[in-house]
C-alpha cells in the first residue's frame, strides 16, 4: 500500500524578492522531503509575499525560467508541490497556485472568489481549469 503525506508549509516572505522566497521555498521542500512528505503545499501568493499592487509586475506563467529550480526540486524530491503566485492573465493578474508535479510537469490553479479589496488588483477565474 501507498501512503500519502500532505503537509502545509508556513514560510515568511519578503515583499517582492522572488529569489530570497524562492530560497526559502526550496529549504522548505527539502526539509518537508526529510519527512517523506508527498504533498507541500505554500501559502496565496508565497513566491512574491502578499503584495497585490506588485502582483502585475511579478506575475508568472506555467513555463516561467524562474520556476526552473522549483519544477527541479518536484523531479529530484519526487513531491507534488503547491506555490502561490501571481498569474499572468489578460488585464489583471489571477491569484494563483502554480502546481509542480515529480513528473516535471506544472499546472496552474486560480482564485475564482476574490475579495472586495482584491478587485481592482486581481481579475478572477470563471472555472476550473482541467
Amino acid at each position: 500500500m501507498c501512503s500519502l503525506k500532505i503537509a502545509v508549509a508556513q514560510v515568511p516572505s519578503k515583499k517582492g524578492d522572488i529569489v530570497e522566497n524562492l530560497a526559502t521555498h526550496l529549504n522548505a521542500i527539502e526539509k518537508a522531503h526529510s519527512h517523506d512528505v508527498s504533498y507541500l503545499v505554500f501559502p496565496e501568493l508565497s513566491l512574491t509575499g502578499y503584495e497585490p499592487e506588485l502582483a502585475a509586475k511579478l506575475a508568472f506563467t506555467p513555463d516561467d525560467n524562474r520556476l526552473l529550480p522549483l519544477v527541479e526540486s518536484a523531479k529530484k524530491n519526487k513531491m507534488h508541490i503547491g506555490v502561490g503566485a501571481p498569474l499572468v492573465a489578460q488585464g489583471l493578474p489571477k491569484i494563483g497556485l502554480l502546481i509542480f508535479s515529480p513528473d516535471g510537469s506544472v499546472e496552474t490553479y486560480a482564485k475564482m472568489n476574490v475579495t472586495p479589496t482584491e478587485h481592482k488588483f486581481f481579475r478572477l477565474a470563471e472555472h476550473i481549469t482541467p
